[in-house]
């Protein structure tokens, strides 16, 4: 570790085996799953949505048992009850909602998939297991304290799911700042309908 190109200690991949490491990893995942369900929502993303995306699959692949597996569930009379007690696309685990949002789906319909279709699905869904369940992720058995190679898988998948966690960051900016430029332009228009006396009302409503 530096501090001010200062050399104040070494950490040793061991190390990163603690409960801080954790915790930090366990909020980023919780942020980026909740940002995402909050994203596909604001595209008005449903589980009808779902629905066609798993037939879809079904139709490419007939024999996909995890498709027609979860193409039932979706369409059981409890789970749609349930998850109407829950927020929006809550029942989809979390491989899955990432599977959903950077699926070529998407694009029959004429949209580009909400993430980019490069999202390594299965890396970030067993990053995620590993950190909900606290796993040890240092390779510590019983004969062998620590193993390197098991460390560095973990570490190249935290960094593609911070690349991932970035993205959506980035996708999520540039949505909510087209959101405002067209809430700008009704707004402009409006006033081009106004006489000055109800411009000058407008504006002094705006003041708090």
């Amino acid at each position: 570790m530096f501090d001010n190109s200062i050399l104040e200690g070494l950490v040793h991949f061991t190390d990163y085996s603690s409960q801080l490491v954790y915790q930090v990893l366990y909020q980023n995942f919780y942020n980026f799953e909740s940002n995402l369900r909050e994203h596909l929502t604001y595209l008005n993303l449903t589980y009808e949505h779902v629905l066609e995306y798993y037939k879809y699959k079904i139709n490419k692949n007939p024999s996909n048992y995890f498709a027609n597996s979860r193409l039932v569930f979706f369409q059981n009379k409890k789970t749609i009850e349930e998850a109407k007690a829950l927020p929006n696309l809550q029942k989809l685990e979390f491989k899955e909602l990432l599977e959903f949002a950077s699926s070529s789906f998407h694009k029959t319909s004429g949209n580009a998939p909400p993430l980019s279709s490069g999202v390594e699905c299965k890396v970030l869904g067993d990053l995620r297991n590993t950190i909900m369940h606290s796993k040890d992720f240092t390779g510590s058995t019983g004969e062998i304290p620590h193993n390197f190679s098991s460390f560095k898988k973990f570490f190249d998948s935290v960094i593609k799911f911070k690349k991932l966690f970035n993205d959506l960051k980035l996708i999520k900016h540039n949505s909510n700042l087209n959101r405002r430029i067209k809430q700008n332009i009704i707004i402009f228009e409006q006033l081009k309908q106004m006489s000055d006396q109800d411009i000058h009302y407008f504006f002094l409503r705006k003041i708090p």
